[in-house]
Order: structure tokens, then C-alpha cells, then sequence
């Protein structure tokens, strides 16, 4: 199971997107058994796991804020490529880190 939930976002015009900074929590689950645990110091970009009360599952997660002008071309449209590559990137790290 992957959850990303996004924050919102408030800007004056449309051009000031690019310097805006969106809050995001990526989660991932793993059908494993939780091997270690890492309540984590709340730092930004930390990845935190924990386990299931009653199945022991793993659950990986991180909270990130996101600079708008990273995935926002000039023009306004999303950079769909950098989107991916960061997703895959985060899901990757998290998917390690719950097993």
C-alpha cells in the first residue's frame, strides 16, 4: 500500500507557485514482518518505521516539503518526468527501509 497525501498550497498570483514549498507525507506498507524499528527525531526528510500493532506489518514513512519550482516548468505545467523520477526515488527508499 502507498499513500501520498499533499498539503496545500496558497500563492498571490500564479507566478509565485515557483517559490512556493508543498507540504507532502509519502507512505509506504510492506506485507513484511517489521525486522527493525525507528520512531525517528522528527527531522524533515526522515524516514520513520513502524509496525502494526496486530499484524507486525511494516510501515515506512517521510514527510517532505516539496519546492514547487523543482516540478513547475515556466510556463506553469507540471514537469512530469521530475515528478516521477522524485517518486520512484522516495518510494524506493522507503520500500527498503520497511523490510
Amino acid at each position: 500500500l502507498l499513500v501520498l497525501s499533499v498539503g496545500r498550497v496558497v500563492a498571490a498570483s500564479p507566478a509565485d507557485l515557483l517559490a512556493v514549498h508543498l507540504p507532502a507525507t509519502l507512505t509506504y506498507r510492506a506485507a513484511a514482518v517489521a525486522t527493525a524499528v525507528d520512531a525517528g527525531t522528527g527531522a524533515h526528510g526522515e524516514v520513520v518505521v513502524a509496525a502494526d500493532q496486530w499484524t507486525g506489518q511494516s510501515t515506512a514513512s517521510v514527510s517532505l516539503l516539496l519546492g514547487l519550482e523543482d516540478y513547475l516548468t515556466a510556463d506553469l505545467g507540471v514537469d512530469g518526468a521530475a515528478v516521477q523520477r522524485d517518486l520512484a526515488a522516495a518510494v524506493g527508499v522507503l520500500r527498503d527501509r520497511a523490510r
